[in-house]
């Protein structure tokens, strides 16, 4: 294990003597693979795509947040992006070398929003920030829920993270081919173990950014969100009332299409209270 500690003055990570507290400390092979990320990112106009995934808990926000500081000195608690947009917003005004994570990419990039405009468009995102070349982590729960796009061809790393006896902060490292086996193998059954990991490891707890502003951040956005889907919920019953009122007046289903724009399936599907 190897505990590094970033001169605030240099903005170089440095090495310090074991149980320093409040360092960084990362596993011989992993330190190799982000020493080897950086080089390849930074000399061969390409950019790098970490997905890390796990469990409510077990410390893939954290396992993100140390590599991501590891590889730009830069990286704080502002780039850890709690939605979509935020992420839209802020990775266009990166310089080469920085980096991003969308710290809960689910509702992005889950395979079952696949044919969503938004998830479309965000992938659409992905490829064309290419040319930045940045260090981009994404996490969410479960690694077969991402879609098979992201997962296969544009991630560069798999990082599974768990606990042990109820202790956390272990995780498994899948390289570019070995996390392609793991999700076409692996999927059917959503079986992690599927395929042998490349190599493993354990973090400490330190996120290595301001972890209180950090938890501040999450949890304002979380209470947004479930503002926000509150309000979508009330539109969407008020929508669904009317729908309803309509085709007892007498309303076609063909005007209603055109009204709400929807498909005629699926005002069926309102009117008879299944959706």
């Amino acid at each position: 294990m190897v505990v590094l500690k970033l001169n605030p003055e240099t903005k170089v990570w440095e090495e310090q003597p074991k149980h320093t507290r409040g360092c960084l400390q990362i596993n011989e092979d992993h330190l190799y693979m982000l020493n080897d990320v950086k080089k390849v990112v930074m000399e061969e106009d390409r950019d790098w795509i970490g997905v890390y995934c796990g469990n409510v808990g077990d410390g893939k926000s954290t396992k993100m947040a140390q590599d991501l500081a590891y590889l730009d000195p830069t990286f704080d608690h502002t780039r850890m992006c709690q939605t979509e947009e935020e992420f839209t917003e802020k990775v266009q005004t990166l310089k080469k070398g920085q980096a991003i994570a969308l710290d809960e990419a689910f509702d992005s990039l889950s395979s079952s929003q696949v044919a969503s405009k938004a998830h479309k468009l965000f992938v659409n995102l992905l490829q064309v920030i290419r040319q930045q070349n940045l260090f981009i982590g994404l996490s969410l729960p479960n690694w077969f829920d991402l879609n098979k796009t992201t997962a296969i061809f544009r991630s560069n790393i798999l990082i599974y993270v768990y606990s042990v006896e109820g202790k956390r902060s272990y995780y498994n490292v899948f390289d570019r081919n070995t996390k392609k086996e793991l999700y076409i193998q692996g999927k059917k059954t959503l079986n992690i173990y599927a395929v042998h990991y490349n190599y493993h490891g354990r973090f400490n707890s330190h996120m290595q950014i301001d972890e209180e502003k950090y938890k501040i951040k999450k949890r304002e956005s979380f209470m947004e969100k479930e503002k926000t889907k509150l309000r979508i919920n009330k539109a969407k019953q008020g929508r669904d009332q009317a729908i309803r009122k309509l085709r007892v007046e007498g309303k076609p289903y063909k005007e209603l299409a055109e009204l709400f724009d929807l498909s005629e399936i699926a005002l069926k599907k309102i009117v008879k209270g299944e959706r």
